[in-house]
């Protein structure tokens, strides 16, 4: 899927669930570079517009997954809250250090790790 399509995707579908604000989410998406970024720094997609190919891809695998776990009916239900859900998971990382809208990453449970054995809460 070109850049193009995959920007069409993301917008449409978060365009279809219908809540407030979507419009204007989409513009400070687009002004943070989200379409341009990278989805990591040295894994996963990590090349130019690789954070909305990594995002697409979850869309879509939340999907097929709500609706074989579910099935069509019960799936319907939550349908706009698995595609918001899955279209923002990653929305932290297209902002860039030092930037108004930066997003530090935090640990979330402060265990040491082999990698950093005194590991705390970043704030």
């Amino acid at each position: 899927m070109t850049r193009e399509k995959q920007i069409e995707y993301f917008k449409g579908c978060l365009m279809a669930t219908g809540r407030e604000g979507v419009e204007d989410l989409l513009d400070f998406i687009e002004e943070l570079g989200f379409y341009d970024a990278p989805a990591s720094g040295g894994n996963h997609c990590c090349k130019d517009g690789g954070l909305l190919e990594h995002t697409v891809n979850v869309m879509q695998y939340a999907e097929k997954i709500g609706l074989t776990l579910l099935g069509s009916a019960a799936y319907n239900k939550i349908h706009n809250s698995v595609i918001i859900a899955s279209a923002l998971h990653d929305l932290g990382k297209c902002g860039r250090y030092g930037s108004p809208y930066y997003v530090e990453n935090m640990v979330q449970d402060g265990r040491p790790t082999k990698k950093n054995p005194e590991q705390k809460y970043k704030r």
